[in-house]
C-alpha cells in the first residue's frame, strides 16, 4: 500500500492498526500519512486495547504514548495521561487536549513538562473563563499565577474583539515589578489614556514610547 492508496473509510473504522502498516513516507506537503492513519483508526475505536497492538512496538514516529494520548483525547480519560512519560511532549498534548475536551482548566496543572507548557494550556481557557483560570492556581506557585495573569492581559491586548477590562488597579493588584510597567503600558495604549504612562517606573524611553502609542505624542 502506498501513500496514494490510503485506507478507505470502512477500513479505518475496523479498529485494526494493521491497515496502516503498508503506508510509508511523507507526503509532498510535509504530512506523515502513516501517522495520520494510526490516529484516524484510534479516533474511530478509542480504547486502551488498541494501544496494545504489536505494530506500535516497532514504530519510530508513533508509539504507545502517542496512542494513549489520542485515546485520552477522544474518551476524556485523564488517567491515561498519567501513563505517559511526564517529560515528553506527548504528555503535554495529552493533558492539554483532555483539559479542553472536558473544559476543565485545572487539569493543566497536571503537566510536569515545563511551566511554559502549563501556562500555554491555561491560555486556551481565557475566552470562556477569563482570569478565573489564574485564580485557581494555588498560593504555592505565585510565579506561575503571575505569569498566567500576564498571559491573560496579553490575550486581551492582542485580541481587538475582546473587551479590554484591565485597569491600572488591576495591574497593581496582580503584578510585581517584573510585569507591572508592561501592564500599565498595555492599559494606556488600549484605553488611549497617556496619563497612565506616568505610572511606569522603568526606563524613561519606555514611558515615552507609551505616551506615543497611547496618542499623546504625534508619531
Amino acid at each position: 500500500m502506498s501513500v496514494s492508496s490510503y485506507p478507505n473509510e470502512q477500513d479505518l473504522k475496523k479498529g485494526d492498526l494493521n491497515v496502516c502498516k503498508w503506508i510509508s513516507g511523507h507526503s509532498l506537503i510535509g504530512m506523515n500519512p502513516r501517522r495520520e492513519c494510526f490516529i484516524e483508526v484510534i479516533k474511530n475505536s478509542p480504547s486502551i486495547d488498541i494501544c496494545k497492538s504489536q505494530i506500535l512496538l516497532k514504530e519510530k514516529e508513533f508509539g504507545l504514548e502517542d496512542c494513549l494520548s489520542v485515546v485520552a483525547m477522544h474518551t476524556g480519560d485523564v488517567t491515561l495521561c498519567g501513563q505517559i512519560n511526564p517529560s515528553s511532549g506527548a504528555s503535554v498534548h495529552c493533558y492539554t487536549d483532555v483539559a479542553m475536551i472536558r473544559n476543565e482548566p485545572f487539569l493543566c496543572g497536571e503537566i510536569k513538562f515545563s511551566d511554559s507548557a502549563i501556562n500555554n494550556c491555561y491560555s486556551n481557557f481565557f475566552a470562556d473563563f477569563g482570569d478565573q483560570v489564574c485564580d485557581g492556581i494555588g498560593d504555592d506557585n505565585e510565579i506561575m499565577r503571575e505569569d498566567c495573569y500576564k498571559n491573560y492581559v496579553e490575550y486581551l491586548f492582542n485580541n481587538e474583539f475582546e473587551s479590554f477590562v484591565i485597569t491600572p488597579e488591576y495591574c497593581k493588584r496582580y503584578f510585581n515589578k517584573r510585569y507591572l510597567s508592561s501592564c500599565y503600558y498595555k492599559v494606556a495604549v488600549r484605553s488611549k489614556n497617556p496619563k497612565i504612562c506616568d505610572e511606569i517606573q522603568t526606563h524613561e524611553t519606555y514611558k515615552i514610547e507609551c505616551r506615543k502609542e497611547s496618542g499623546q505624542i504625534a508619531r
